[in-house]
């Protein structure tokens, strides 16, 4: 019973908690994410002000684009009503430097939110006591392509 009840509190919050940053993400799914064997994927559905409706945890492998199946996380953002959508996933070497299939994943992601007209807001990456913003990384990197006037 415990078991069962702590798995409904992860994959339903009640609580409408704000979530504003990386670091409110990384906060909230830290002691869910740190220290596991395996890839395992949460996927936090918001409102339109930025407050979690849910949390559900999607998948736990090895993360590729093959296994990650955007109607999984899209279909709770659809049953949830969800304005916008977070993606969370941990890295078992504790490294949360993205990879290039996590950075290909985010964009997949973000295309098909645009689609659905469910925002993808970013891709959380976790390691041991770290963590990395996929969407911040992307758009670093844009701003260090553009050409300085």
């Amino acid at each position: 019973a415990a078991i069962e009840l702590g798995r409904r509190v992860t994959d339903y919050h009640t609580e409408r908690e704000h979530i504003g940053s990386p670091t409110d993400v990384y906060q909230l799914l830290k002691g869910e994410l740190t220290g596991l064997k395996q890839e395992v994927l949460y996927a936090l559905y918001l409102d339109l002000k930025m407050n979690l409706i849910a949390a559900k945890k999607i998948y736990i492998g090895s993360l590729n684009q093959s296994l990650i199946h955007p109607r999984e996380v899209f279909k709770y953002a659809v049953k949830h009503s969800a304005y916008q959508l977070i993606l969370v996933h941990n890295h078992p070497s504790g490294d949360p430097a993205p990879s290039e299939e996590d950075i290909a994943i985010t964009k997949k992601f973000i295309e098909i939110g645009e689609l659905m007209q469910i925002r993808v807001v970013d891709h959380v990456v976790v390691g041991d006591g770290r963590y990395v913003s996929i969407t911040e990384e992307m758009r670093r990197k844009r701003q260090n392509k553009r050409p300085h006037r």
